[in-house]
């Protein structure tokens, strides 16, 4: 099985940024990958390895929760409704079950926005792939992990030696709590001193640093002030449209 992976209690910046943008529908940040199996999983056992992994994986079963009032990103929280079943479905391949066939099922999973009001991934397993294979469409949202983070939690579900983790090698997962009003503020306000004095102590070293290399260095260093100012200006400048080209002609539209 994966090692175990640390989770934050709040998401970071950057996950933040990703989660907010979406209140524009084209921004939407999602992984998808598509597994080819030469057979079907055993239901009842495919079932056992995902809930075996929700349990070691915390994030599986959390929810973001956010706040009008809030002063910190988002928090993530244990889904009191948290139910497998919702997020692992069950589907028939179209047509003779090729490839095409495939990426016809996985194509409207990548177009659809999440359920916000439940962890942010669902898979689907497809039966009736031709010579006998079948599929597995895993989706998640970048907030809930990046690239390096998907592969570590596909890998809980793969097994490289014969000694298997089960269901009874692990404890059930503890029940959540929900905070209250009074709660969210009061943690929120603790994220937001700690960030602060970690912002402070970074800008302190950086600073030294700084003014040590400028020292002894006083030519580089002005170049690299010159440097700066001008990356600023760029990023801060007007754009009339996109910087990518792949970004100037997205849609809602997907084709796999």
């Amino acid at each position: 099985m994966a090692e175990e992976i640390e989770f934050e209690n709040r998401m970071s910046e950057t996950d933040a940024l990703l989660w907010h943008v979406e209140q524009d529908p084209l921004l939407r940040s999602t992984i998808m990958t598509v597994w080819v199996m030469d057979h079907l999983p055993p239901r009842d056992e495919l079932h056992d390895r995902i809930e075996l992994a929700a349990r070691m994986l915390p994030r599986m079963r959390q929810r973001v929760v956010t706040s009008s009032f809030s002063v910190a990103p988002p928090r993530w929280d244990e889904d009191p409704d948290f139910d497998l079943d919702y997020h692992v479905r069950w589907v028939r391949a179209p047509g003779s079950g090729t490839m095409r066939d495939l990426l016809d099922v996985a194509q409207p999973m990548a177009m659809q926005s999440f359920d916000k009001a439940r962890p942010l991934w669902e898979m689907a397993v497809i039966e009736g792939l031709e010579d006998g294979r079948a599929g597995i469409v895993l989706k998640l949202h970048h907030a809930l992990s990046d690239g390096v983070g998907l592969v570590r939690m596909t890998a809980s579900l793969i097994d490289n030696d014969r000694q298997q983790l089960t269901l009874d090698d692990v404890p059930p997962p503890p029940p959540g709590h929900t905070m209250n009003m009074a709660e969210r503020v009061l943690d929120a306000l603790g994220h937001q001193r700690r960030r602060q004095l970690d912002i402070t102590r970074r800008t302190w070293n950086a600073v030294s640093e700084g003014i040590g290399s400028a020292t002894r260095h006083p030519v580089e260093a002005a170049r690299d002030v010159t440097d700066a100012i001008a990356s600023v200006g760029r990023l801060l400048a007007p754009q009339a449209e996109p910087s990518s080209p792949l970004m100037k002609e997205r849609s809602l539209r997907l084709h796999l």
